[in-house]
């Protein structure tokens, strides 16, 4: 029995002080660049940014002073800064707003965009504020390349032939839990055909609390892996063309059809890249 005693100490002692919540040593969140352990087994990281998004590194201009930009390439309506707020847990995206690390003319700002040909990894701590099948959270990566001068084209295949691979981190409202998705587009605009990969049953998510969603692309294996809370998601091919671009973040509060109002709050972004 006092064999077991000790045993039983031992390990409730290594395990409360491996867990931040018990954990004496405070983590600052913004400034956290330890790798993620669910990847340390196989793949050595470097970090290549911890980011908090704030009100103020929001910008509804074409400069690049800014961390992020109001509004898409493709949209045609002026971006403004109505959608957006800030509290205490983060910047606040409301339904219709959308903001990514380039600008209006697809060019980066402050943060440094993800190189395909090495690979990443990327991650975002999340919630929504209320929960429905309608609330559509997007948290994505498009290539800087596939832009209003469709820099993405590949002549081999015609002069106006684009071919880009598209990564979603995750979705809302297509099932209950995590929704992460590849998707291989190619053709002559506006007419392009897309292929990706088959989702797996996820486990339910409550959105309405702060969860991480990541991924992780690797071009030598050709794969795309997701994560919820460190926990495997899903394990797909990855399209070999992912690896020719540079990629940008997107972080969006869209909707499935009704409109339902919602904020998307987003508390912390953290990329990392093969050593």
């Amino acid at each position: 029995m006092l064999n077991f005693a000790i045993f039983f100490i031992t390990l409730m002692s290594a395990i409360l002080g491996s867990s931040p919540a018990f954990s004496s040593v405070k983590i600052d969140l913004c400034s956290d660049r330890n790798p993620p352990v669910h990847l340390l087994g196989n793949v050595q990281l470097k970090a290549l940014f911890t980011y908090c998004p704030k009100l103020d590194h929001v910008s509804i201009g074409r400069d690049s002073t800014h961390n992020l930009f109001a509004g898409q390439w493709y949209d045609r309506k002026k971006p403004t800064l109505g959608f957006y707020s800030q509290t205490d847990e983060g910047l606040n995206i409301a339904l219709g707003g959308s903001v990514s690390t380039v600008n209006m003319s697809s060019k980066k700002g402050l943060l440094p965009l993800l190189p395909g040909s090495s690979g990443f990894y990327i991650e975002f701590l999340a919630r929504i504020d209320s929960d429905s099948m309608d609330h559509w959270p997007a948290l994505w990566l498009n290539p800087i390349e596939h832009n209003a001068k469709e820099d993405d084209r590949s002549f081999s295949y015609g002069r106006l032939y684009q071919h880009w691979m598209e990564l979603d981190v995750d979705e809302g409202g297509f099932q209950s839990g995590m929704f992460g998705t590849v998707i291989e587009w190619q053709g002559n605009h506006p007419d392009y055909r897309k292929s990706q990969n088959k989702h797996p049953v996820a486990k339910d998510l409550d959105r309405t609390v702060f969860h991480t969603f990541s991924a992780y692309y690797d071009p030598v294996k050709g794969s795309v892996t997701w994560w919820v809370d460190g926990e495997l998601h899903n394990k797909v091919p990855a399209p070999v063309i992912g690896s020719k671009y540079n990629y940008y973040f997107t972080m969006g509060a869209q909707t499935h059809g009704k409109n339902e109002p919602y904020k998307l709050i987003v508390k912390r972004v953290r990329a990392f890249v093969p050593m």
